[in-house]
C-alpha cells in the first residue's frame, strides 16, 4: 500500500511511486482542525455544568504524532511495468487544490473518484469571549466527478475557556459540505465554482460547545495562477442558527489567499479574511500566514499562525496538520 503526498493543495506524484503501486493510488490527507468560537461561547454560563480539562492540546498532539507515525513508514519497493501513457492518467486522478490550512478554497480540484481523509489542531487565544478555544478535526473528502466534491468533518474533541478560567470540553459539531466548479481555469479566466456548507449542531449546547442550531454557508470561489503564484478568493453568504429562539441571523465572509512553492520541498501561504458572525470560523478580520514541508513524496505536514486585525477577534491562533491519503475508488 502505498501514500502519495499531497501539499499546498496540490499532489506531488513520484512517477517511480506510481510504477510500484500500479493504479492502487492511495491518498490519506489529515487537515487542519477548522472549528474555532461559536456564537454562544459568550453566553454560557460559567456555572453551569462544565469540567476542567487542560489536556485537550496535548491529546491532539499525541493523536497527530501517532498518525504520522503510522504512515511515515510505509514505502514500496517492488516495481511493476506502467507505461507512460497509463502513469500521466494516474496522476492527473490524483491532483487536488485543496488546502486545508485555510479559510479560502481553491475553485477547482482534480481527481475523480478520490477519497481523503483528514486530521488536524485549530486554536485561538485571547478573544474577547474566551481565553482559549482549541479543537481537533477529521475529514472525510470524496471527488465524486472532476468537478463534484463531498465533504464530512467532525470536531472529535472541542475545549472553551472562558475569561473566569472555566473550562468545558466535549465532542464538537460536524459539517457536511459539497463543492462544484462550473468553470475550469484557462490561461486567460479564472476557474469558478461554488459550494454549500450544513452545521449539524452535535455540541453540547449547555456547556457551550455549540448554538444547538443549523448554521449554512454558500460560497462562491474563483482560482488563477498568476505566473508562479496560486491566488483564491472566496466570498460567502453566512446564516447562523440564533440560540434559543427562531430564524437564523445573515451575514458574510470574504477570503483572499496566496501560495507559492519554494526550494526544498517548501511551500508558502498567506491570507487576508474576516466575517460578520461567528459561524465555523470566529467573527473578526484575521491576517494568517504558514506554509507546508514535503519530508518524502507519500508525507505533508502543514503549519501557520494567524492574528486579529479587529477589537473582536481572537488575538492569536495556531493550527498544524499532517497530510496522507486513503483510496481512489475508480481504479481497482
Amino acid at each position: 500500500m502505498g501514500l502519495i503526498l499531497k501539499c499546498n493543495g496540490r499532489l506531488s506524484i513520484d512517477k517511480r511511486s506510481t510504477r510500484a503501486f500500479g493504479s492502487r493510488v492511495l491518498q490519506i490527507k489529515m487537515s487542519f482542525g477548522r472549528r474555532a468560537l461559536d456564537s454562544t461561547a459568550a453566553q454560557r454560563d460559567p456555572k453551569a455544568g462544565t469540567r476542567t480539562n487542560r489536556l485537550p492540546l496535548r491529546k491532539c498532539l499525541l493523536s497527530f504524532c501517532v498518525a504520522a507515525f503510522l504512515f511515515l513508514p510505509i514505502t514500496g519497493n517492488t516495481q511493476q511495468p506502467t507505461s507512460p501513457n497509463n502513469t500521466q492518467a494516474q496522476e492527473a486522478s490524483t491532483k487536488s487544490k485543496r488546502k486545508r490550512g485555510r479559510v479560502s478554497k481553491s475553485a477547482d480540484f482534480e481527481g475523480a473518484g478520490l477519497l481523503q481523509f483528514e486530521y488536524g489542531y485549530d486554536g485561538n487565544f485571547r478573544s474577547p469571549d474566551a481565553s482559549r478555544d482549541q479543537a481537533g478535526t477529521a475529514s472525510l473528502i470524496f471527488n465524486a466527478t472532476e468537478d463534484l466534491q463531498f465533504e464530512f468533518d467532525f470536531d472529535t474533541f472541542h475545549s472553551t475557556t472562558d475569561n473566569a478560567n472555566q473550562t468545558a470540553t466535549g465532542i464538537g459539531d460536524a459539517y457536511v459540505s459539497l463543492q462544484l466548479t462550473m468553470v475550469s481555469e484557462t490561461q486567460r479566466s479564472p476557474s469558478l465554482g461554488v459550494g454549500y456548507l450544513v452545521k449539524l449542531p452535535t455540541a453540547n449546547e449547555s456547556e457551550g460547545l455549540g448554538s444547538g442550531r443549523i448554521d449554512h454557508k454558500l460560497r462562491f470561489l474563483a482560482s488563477k495562477k498568476i505566473r508562479e503564484t496560486d491566488v483564491d478568493f472566496n466570498a460567502a453568504l453566512l446564516f447562523s442558527g440564533n440560540p434559543g429562539t427562531n430564524g437564523h441571523g445573515a451575514g458574510y465572509q470574504l477570503a483572499l489567499s496566496f501560495s507559492r512553492e519554494l526550494k526544498h520541498r517548501f511551500t508558502l501561504e498567506g491570507e487576508i479574511f474576516g466575517e460578520s458572525l461567528d459561524t465555523d470560523q470566529p467573527r473578526g478580520l484575521f491576517l494568517q500566514g504558514g506554509g507546508s514541508y514535503q519530508p518524502s513524496p507519500r508525507v505533508s505536514y502543514d503549519f501557520g499562525v494567524r492574528t486579529g486585525l479587529s477589537a473582536n477577534a481572537p488575538r492569536v491562533g495556531i493550527f498544524a496538520g499532517v497530510s496522507f491519503s486513503l483510496a481512489n475508488l475508480y481504479h481497482r
